[in-house]
C-alpha cells in the first residue's frame, strides 16, 4: 500500500488505476474486522483526475439485517467515477452490420424497415436497402441506486449513425443523432456465482439530429418512436444478456 501511495493498478488494464485511499483507520473487534476506502477508479493519464461531480455518502459497514460473514457496500459514487474513467480506458462504440445480422439470421435494419423512424429515408435511398449503425458512448452518469427494487439507476448520452449500403458498394451517411440524458434502469443478478444483467428501463429524454441528408426529422417523433422500440426490444435484449 505504501509504495502504491495508495493506488492499484486494475489487472489486465493499462492506465486503470483505483484509489484505495483511506479516510480513517479500520474498525476491529475480537468478531470483526471492518475498513472504508475511496474506491475511486481513474484514467491516470488523465491529471488532475477526474471525479464524480458530488461528495461521497455516508456508507454502513456492516448491516445487522443481513447475517453474510462478507459484506460489502458501493456507493453511487464508485459507480459513477466507474462508468466515467470506463469510457476513458475503453471506449464503448461500434458497428452493428446488416451482413453480419443476415448472416445471423437476426432482422437486418433496411430503409424499409426504419422508414417509420426516419421518414423520407427509402424515397432518398430506395426500398430495402441495408443500412448500417454506428454507436458511440458519449457519458454514463448520475448513478442511482433504488435499494426497495434492488435496482440501479443511470443517465447516458449517446451517438447514432446510420449508414446506408449503395448499390455501387459505399456507404452513405443519411444521418447521425445524439441521445442526450437518457434514462436506464438495471439490475445485477447474481445465480450460482454467476451475474447478469437485467434492463428494467430505457427512456430516451432528447433527441439532438446533428445532420441529415434526406431533409428534416423531428426530433419529437424520434423520441417517441425511439423510446416504443426499447420497449418492444427489452425483452429480446433481456434474453440475450441471460445467454
Amino acid at each position: 500500500m505504501t509504495k502504491l501511495d495508495g493506488y492499484f493498478p486494475v489487472p489486465l488494464i493499462p492506465n486503470w488505476v483505483i484509489d484505495w485511499e483511506t479516510d480513517e483507520a479500520a474498525q476491529v473487534s475480537d468478531i470483526s474486522f471492518a475498513i472504508g476506502t475511496k474506491a475511486m477508479m481513474f484514467d491516470k493519464r488523465i491529471v488532475p483526475h477526474e471525479e464524480p461531480d458530488f461528495e461521497p455518502p455516508a456508507m454502513p459497514y456492516h448491516s445487522d439485517t443481513h447475517f453474510d460473514k462478507l459484506q460489502a457496500f458501493v456507493s453511487s459514487y464508485s459507480i459513477d467515477a466507474f462508468f466515467n474513467s470506463l469510457l476513458e480506458i475503453h471506449p464503448i462504440q461500434g458497428w452493428i452490420r446488416a451482413s453480419e445480422l443476415e448472416t445471423l439470421g437476426a432482422p437486418v435494419p433496411t430503409t424499409t424497415l426504419l422508414n417509420v423512424l426516419l421518414p423520407g429515408i427509402v424515397s432518398q435511398y430506395g426500398a430495402d436497402m441495408p443500412v448500417d449503425i454506428f454507436f458511440r458512448m458519449q457519458k454514463i452518469g448520475d448513478i442511482e441506486i433504488i435499494e426497495k427494487k434492488s435496482e440501479m439507476g443511470a443517465y447516458f448520452t449517446m451517438d447514432l449513425e446510420f449508414w446506408v449500403n449503395q448499390a455501387d458498394g459505399s456507404l452513405d451517411l443519411a444521418t447521425n443523432m445524439t441521445l442526450q440524458d437518457s434514462e436506464f434502469k438495471f439490475s445485477a443478478i447474481i445465480d450460482d456465482m454467476s451475474l447478469s444483467l437485467n434492463i428494467a428501463k430505457v427512456n430516451v429524454d432528447k433527441v439532438i439530429v446533428n445532420s441529415c441528408s434526406f431533409g428534416r426529422l423531428s426530433a419529437l417523433t424520434l423520441k417517441v418512436e425511439l423510446n416504443n422500440g426499447f420497449r418492444i426490444a427489452l425483452p429480446l435484449i433481456n434474453k440475450s444478456l441471460l445467454g
